[in-house]
C-alpha cells in the first residue's frame, strides 16, 4: 500500500514546478543584457531565424547516399519524424522531392530570406497540405516553450511613483470597468492603487529596438563578447532589420514621452520588462490561422482600461494611443491563410500592399509588419493571384502534390495498419503496390529520361516503356544497380537536374491520397489471409480482374512491366544468396591474372604479391577470363584484352604503386577487375539450377524427411539459398521456397540470362 500524499504537499509540489518554469519569463532590462551577451545567437532572432532553427532542431542533416558522386545535385535524404509524425494525431509524411523543396526553402531564411513574399504551398486536394500545416505550426508552438526556443519581447512595467506622487490619487473603476483616477478628498485607500501599469507590446517588438538606432550598433558591440558572431551580427544582410527597424508606435511614444519627463535614457529602459515570448494559435497570439469563412476585422483594436491609465500617467489623451490591428499579433510571428476562397481573397487583396511594404495605416498611424505569411492554395486557386499583379509578383510557391515516392507512400499504409504490415507481404510486394498508385500520377512521356538514355532497348525486359518505374527510384533518390555503366556514366548533374524539376507538373492528377488509402484497405481486405502471405500476382489480379476499372489510370502495359520488374528483382535476390564463393579465392585469382599476363603461357612462376607458385596455361588463363569478360569470346578478342590488361599494368599500375606508394589492391586495375569479376561471377551464380528438375524438386522438398535423400552438394546448395532468402531478405522458410519455385518453373533465369548490366 502507497501511503497517502497530503494534499498540500501535492499543490506545493505543483505551485514549486510551476514558479521553476515562470523564473525566466521576464527579465529587468539589466538582466536581459547580460542574457544577451550569454547567448546572443539565441536572443537575436527574426521569425525567420526562429523558424530555420526550430526545423533544424527536430530534422537532422540531409544524407546523400552517393557523397563521391561528382555528379550529385544534393538530392538528399532527410528524415522528418520528429517534426511532422512523433507526437501527431495526424502524421504527414514528406516524400523526397517535397522534402527537398522544403529544406531549400527553410536553408534560405538563414541567408537572406524572401521576407516580403507569401509562401504558398500548392497541391491538389487530398495532397496533405493542411496536415503538414497543423503538425508544422504545433511543432512550432512546442519549439518556442524549450530552451532553443528562448525568445523575448518588450513589456513596460512602468512605475506611477517616478512621476507622480501616488498619495495625491486613487482608481476607481467606472460602469464600463474603465479606470478613473480621482483627486484624493480623505484618505489613500491602498488596497484598490496599483503603483505599475503593464504594458505588453501588441507587436511582439525585439527589447533591443527599444534602443534609439543611432544607439543599436554600439551598445550590441560593447555587450556582445563572442567576436564571431559580432562579425556576423554587422555584416549579414539577415541582421540588417536589427539596425533599421523602429519599435511599434506605442512603444516608440512611450519611450519618448517618459524621456521628456525623466530625462535619462536608463530610467526609460529600466521599465522594460523583456518577457518570454509565447506563441499560441488558439489565442491568435503570434500565430493567426485564417480559414476562408472567417469574417475580416475591419476595426482597430484598443484597450479602454489601458487607455485610460495611460492618459491618467501622461495627462493627455493623445501622448500615448494603444491602438493596433490584428495584424499586430502576427508582427514577427506567422500569418496563415488557409485556401484562397471566400474572404481569404479579401484577406489577401488587403495583404498585398502589406507585404510589400511591411507598413500599414492603423487609422491615423502606420503599423510596421515583419510577419511570415504563409498560404495553402490549390492548383486551380493560382488564377485568382495571377490576375492581381502586385500580389502575383510577391507569390512564392512551393509544390505540395500528391505523394511520388513509392518508399514514403508506404510509410503511409504502414502508419494506417500498423509496423507489422509488411510482414503480410512478400518481400518486394508491398513496394510495387506502392509503385501502381505512384505510376497514376506520373506524366506517361519524359523527353528527359529518353535525352538521358537515348536507346532503351537495353532496358526492355526489366523496365517499362516510358521508363517510369527508373524514374520512382530516382525520385526516392536511388540509382538502380540494373543501370547499365555506360548509362551511369552518361547521368551528368545536368539531366538530374532536369529530371527531377519534372516532379513539379507531376503528382495533380491520378490516385489521390485519400483514394489510394482506400484503394489499399480495400485490397488488403479482400485478398490477405491468415496463413498465406500476399504474392505479387494476388496484386496483379487486384487492378485486372476484381477492380480492372482502376487500371484505365495507368499507363498502357505498366503492370506487365511491373511485373517483369519484379520477376527480374526476384532474381537478383537468388542470386545474391545462392553467391557463397570466397573472397580471398577471389582476389587471389585476380592477383594471379595480373601477374601472369606478363609472361608467356607454358611458364612457370612464384606470384610476388601472393608468393605461391603459378603455372601459366592457356586453360589458367581462361578459367580467369570466362568471369572478367565472359566466355562466348573469339581469340582475338582474347588476346587483345591481355594486351590491354598489360598495358594497364606496365604504364599505370606500376606507376601508382612507385610514385603514390599505393599496394596493389588499391590500385585502379585491380578493383576495377574484382568489380567485374564479383559482378560477372554473381550473374552466373544460377547457371547450374537451369533444367535442373533434381534442384527443384530438393528446394520444394526442403524442410522434410525426404530432403535428406538428396545428395550433398544439393542439399547443400538448396540450404544455403533458403537461409540466405530468409536471412538477407526476411523471408519465412515457405515463403523461400515457395519464391525459388516461381523463378524456376518461370524460367527466369533463362528469360534474363542475356541482360548485360
Amino acid at each position: 500500500m502507497n501511503e497517502k500524499i497530503d494534499i498540500d504537499e501535492i499543490l506545493n509540489e505543483f505551485d514549486k514546478s510551476s514558479r521553476e518554469k515562470l523564473k525566466h519569463n521576464s527579465l529587468t532590462f539589466k538582466e536581459y543584457l547580460q542574457l544577451l551577451r550569454e547567448k546572443p545567437r539565441f536572443l537575436i532572432r527574426d521569425i525567420f531565424q526562429l523558424v530555420y532553427d526550430m526545423v533544424h532542431s527536430y530534422v537532422k542533416e540531409g544524407i546523400d547516399e552517393y557523397p563521391d558522386d561528382p555528379e550529385s545535385v544534393h538530392f538528399l535524404k532527410y528524415d522528418f519524424y520528429d517534426l511532422f509524425v512523433k507526437g501527431s494525431d495526424s502524421p504527414f509524411f514528406a516524400d523526397r522531392l517535397f522534402s527537398n523543396r522544403f529544406m531549400n526553402i527553410i536553408n534560405s531564411f538563414n541567408q537572406v530570406p524572401d521576407w516580403n513574399k507569401i509562401y504558398f504551398f500548392e497541391g491538389p486536394p487530398g495532397s496533405g497540405k493542411s496536415t503538414f500545416l497543423k503538425n508544422f505550426l504545433n511543432k512550432f508552438e512546442m519549439y518556442m516553450k524549450t530552451d532553443h526556443g528562448e525568445c523575448y519581447e518588450t513589456c513596460w512595467r512602468i512605475d506611477r511613483s517616478r512621476f507622480t506622487d501616488p498619495r495625491n490619487f486613487l482608481l476607481t473603476l467606472n460602469s464600463s470597468n474603465q479606470i478613473i483616477p480621482e483627486r484624493r478628498e480623505e484618505k489613500l485607500i491602498p488596497e484598490i492603487y496599483n503603483p505599475i501599469i503593464e504594458v505588453h507590446c501588441p507587436n511582439h517588438d525585439h527589447p533591443i529596438l527599444q534602443i534609439p538606432r543611432s544607439f543599436r550598433k554600439q551598445i550590441l558591440y560593447d555587450v556582445i563578447e563572442d567576436e564571431q558572431f559580432r562579425e556576423e551580427l554587422f555584416i549579414q544582410k539577415k541582421y540588417e532589420w536589427l539596425f533599421k527597424d523602429e519599435p511599434c508606435t506605442i512603444c516608440s511614444s512611450i519611450y519618448e514621452s517618459m524621456l521628456e519627463r525623466l530625462k535619462s535614457p536608463l530610467d526609460v529602459l529600466s521599465m522594460i520588462s523583456p518577457r518570454r515570448i509565447r506563441y499560441n494559435r488558439r489565442l491568435g497570439e503570434g500565430i493567426s490561422v485564417y480559414n476562408p469563412g472567417d469574417l475580416l476585422r475591419k476595426k482597430p483594436i484598443i484597450n479602454a482600461a489601458l487607455q485610460s491609465s495611460l492618459d491618467s500617467l501622461f495627462g493627455d489623451s493623445n501622448t500615448v494611443n494603444y491602438i493596433h490591428s490584428d495584424l499586430a499579433k502576427t508582427n514577427n510571428g506567422i500569418f496563415v491563410v488557409m485556401d484562397i476562397k471566400n474572404h481569404n481573397k479579401d484577406r489577401l487583396l488587403n495583404l498585398h500592399g502589406i507585404i510589400s511594404d511591411s507598413v500599414h495605416k492603423v487609422e491615423n498611424f502606420e503599423e510596421n509588419i515583419r510577419t511570415m505569411f504563409v498560404g495553402l492554395i490549390n492548383p486551380q486557386d493560382k488564377e485568382f493571384i495571377d490576375k492581381t499583379k502586385s500580389l502575383k509578383d510577391r507569390s512564392l510557391y512551393i509544390k505540395m502534390p500528391y505523394i511520388l515516392d513509392y518508399k514514403t507512400e508506404v510509410q503511409i499504409y504502414k502508419n494506417i495498419r500498423g509496423e507489422k504490415l509488411e510482414t503480410l507481404f512478400f518481400p518486394l510486394v508491398l513496394e510495387n503496390f506502392a509503385r501502381i498508385v505512384i505510376a497514376s500520377r506520373l506524366e506517361k512521356k519524359s523527353e528527359n529520361m529518353r535525352e538521358w538514355l537515348g536507346n532503351t532497348n537495353r532496358y526492355i525486359q526489366i523496365c517499362d516503356d516510358e521508363l517510369l518505374i527508373l524514374k520512382m527510384d530516382l525520385y526516392a533518390g536511388n540509382i538502380p544497380e540494373w543501370i547499365h555503366e555506360e548509362d551511369k556514366k552518361k547521368f551528368k548533374a545536368q539531366i538530374r537536374k532536369k529530371i527531377i524539376n519534372e516532379a513539379e507538373i507531376e503528382g495533380v492528377k491520378g490516385f489521390t491520397g485519400r483514394e489510394s488509402i482506400y484503394i489499399f484497405n480495400e485490397f488488403l481486405s479482400s485478398n490477405y489471409k491468415n496463413e498465406k502471405h500476399i504474392t505479387m500476382g494476388m496484386v496483379f489480379d487486384f487492378f485486372t480482374n476484381q477492380r480492372k476499372e482502376l487500371l484505365e489510370r495507368l499507363p498502357d502495359s505498366f503492370l506487365d512491366s511491373l511485373t517483369q520488374f519484379y520477376d527480374y528483382s526476384v532474381l537478383q535476390q537468388m542470386k545474391i544468396c545462392i553467391f557463397s564463393y570466397s573472397r580471398s579465392r577471389i582476389s587471389q585469382n585476380i592477383l594471379d591474372y595480373i601477374f601472369g599476363v606478363n609472361f608467356d603461357v607454358g611458364s612457370t612462376e612464384k606470384n610476388k604479391y601472393t608468393g605461391k607458385i603459378i603455372e601459366i596455361t592457356e586453360e589458367f588463363l581462361r578459367s580467369i577470363e570466362d568471369y572478367l569478360i565472359g566466355s562466348d569470346i573469339n581469340d582475338k578478342t582474347r588476346m587483345e584484352y591481355r594486351e590491354e590488361i598489360l598495358q594497364k599494368y606496365t604504364s599505370g599500375t606500376i606507376n601508382e604503386m612507385t610514385l603514390e606508394k599505393k599496394k596493389i589492391k588499391e590500385t585502379e586495375l585491380y578493383l576495377d577487375l574484382h568489380k567485374k569479376y564479383i559482378h560477372n561471377l554473381k550473374n552466373n551464380a544460377l547457371d547450374p539450377f537451369i533444367d535442373n528438375k533434381t534442384l527443384r524438386n530438393a528446394i520444394k522438398e526442403f524442410g522434410t524427411k525426404e530432403f535428406k535423400a538428396y545428395d550433398k552438394k544439393i542439399k547443400r546448395d538448396s540450404t544455403y539459398l533458403i537461409q540466405s532468402l530468409m536471412r538477407k531478405f526476411k523471408y519465412g522458410e515457405d515463403d523461400a521456397k515457395e519464391i525459388c519455385i516461381y523463378v524456376l518453373d518461370k524460367n527466369l533465369i533463362r528469360y534474363f540470362k542475356d541482360i548485360d548490366i
